[in-house]
């Protein structure tokens, strides 16, 4: 069996231009796979109608002849099509309540959903991500915050010409200026009023690794967590470096009863836990936060623990690029676009107004930060994207679940199969009541 593949436009705001699918790849699935690729209409779309033309793919002004419909973000209720597969990120598996109405509008409608966060290998690894993108993203947009802030401060930062990643044309441009802002690190220091400045990086997966790799492109020393005090205290800090710190599991909780820690119990029994990273945190300038979070786990930055250290608090900028609403940073209190990215949160009223302000945490939230980078992170999801395309192509989709002959790494993404939510999903039935 061939299903007529369809590539939707995206619909979420004005900044998404990604696509799951590039002329590149349409090119191979109709080439190589013998499949058929309808491209729906789109003014965002940063590939042109052209470049699939060129492709071989037919343009048409909607996908109901598509059998199997690729996106990346969430889907207005009123673009949902009866009994058609969608491949994308639903962000349903959490029970997002936001999205909460679109799988129950795909499950009326009698749909399929493959996430492709869900997309693993036996390890639980995930397959096909944005998550690198995101990680460089938002590791320019938190220089960014990082340069504005500080000069409102009346101190002058390397920093304070990195725009933006949106206001790159790609991202090796982006690096190019960091790399200008790293010359003058290695050659002029840092203000001493800084030193030591610390850049917190919670987590290490995929994230993590790209919010890395771009401030790796800066003079650092890399710290462990339980030596933040004593660089503070040490007298032969240079201005010539930034510093570090990559907290994982271990460093940002303890068992309550004894203040242990076993990583396979934290995960199975997460009520036992409870984040210790309060000890440290207020001595961090900047946090980049990229971990998985869900309601079951501890919070790592609470309202209250904001309070109870604000006097001697020197976090100044939270990169929320995780963006789990009211999760492990418990500020963050909704999602932010690019069209204004930051907002403040003032602890002593705790109240919140928009932008960079001198006073206060400035939170980063956006929720789709790898489309600041759309060609570079599309051309690389679909490179991630091509190995299981074969498979979802051929696959007989009519059949009953248990009969789907299809890889195991992408039979365990189906979240909804026909309007029923698969074994593995069942516990969403408790976010749908």
């Amino acid at each position: 069996m061939r299903n007529i593949i369809g590539i939707r436009k995206e619909e979420k705001n004005e900044f998404e231009k990604r696509v799951a699918i590039t002329p590149s790849l349409a090119k191979k699935i109709i080439a190589e796979l013998g499949g058929k690729v309808l491209v729906e209409k789109s003014n965002l779309r940063i590939f042109n109608e052209e470049q699939y033309k060129q492709a071989g793919a037919k343009i048409v002004d909607n996908l109901t002849e598509a059998d199997v419909i690729f996106g990346v973000k969430e889907i207005p209720l009123s673009s949902i099509l009866s009994k058609k597969t969608y491949v994308f990120f639903s962000h349903t598996v959490k029970g997002q309540k936001h999205n909460m109405p679109m799988l129950k509008k795909m499950i009326e409608e009698q749909c399929t959903i493959i996430d492709y966060e869900k997309i693993s290998d036996k390890s639980g690894r995930r397959l096909i991500f944005f998550g690198k993108y995101a990680g460089y993203a938002g590791m320019f947009d938190a220089l960014h915050a990082v340069g504005i802030r500080y000069k409102k401060e009346g101190i002058e930062t390397p920093f304070v010409n990195i725009k933006l990643s949106k206001d790159y044309e790609s991202l090796e441009e982006a690096k190019k200026s960091l790399r200008e802002a790293a010359y003058e690190i290695s050659n002029k220091g840092i203000n001493s009023k800084l030193s030591p400045f610390f850049f917190a990086f919670l987590g290490y997966g995929n994230v993590s690794k790209g919010a890395q790799e771009i401030f790796d492109i800066l003079p650092n020393k890399n710290i462990p967590p339980d030596m933040i005090s004593q660089f503070e205290i040490s007298s032969t800090l240079d201005v010539y470096n930034l510093y570090k710190i990559v907290f994982k599991e271990e460093d940002l909780y303890r068992r309550k009863n004894d203040g242990r820690f076993n990583l396979n119990e934290y995960y199975e029994k997460p009520h036992l836990y409870e984040s210790k990273f309060f000890e440290v945190f207020y001595k961090l300038p900047v946090v980049i936060n990229c971990v998985y979070w869900n309601s079951n786990y501890p919070r790592l930055i609470t309202k209250d623990i904001l309070k109870e250290n604000m006097k001697r608090l020197k976090t100044k900028i939270i990169a929320d690029i995780s963006c789990d609403i009211e999760g492990a940073i418990e500020i963050t209190c909704r999602c932010s676009d690019l069209n204004e990215p930051y907002y403040t949160y003032d602890i002593e009223q705790d109240s919140y107004e928009n932008g960079i302000q001198p006073k206060g945490i400035n939170i980063l939230a956006v929720d789709n930060l790898p489309c600041e980078f759309p060609i570079d992170s599309s051309e690389e999801f679909s490179r991630q994207l091509e190995p299981f395309m074969k498979e979802i192509l051929n696959c007989d989709f009519s059949r009953q679940f248990e009969e789907l002959n299809l890889m195991p790494e992408i039979k365990n993404a189906i979240i909804v199969y026909k309007g029923k939510l698969t074994d593995n999903y069942k516990y969403l039935e408790n976010y749908l009541k």
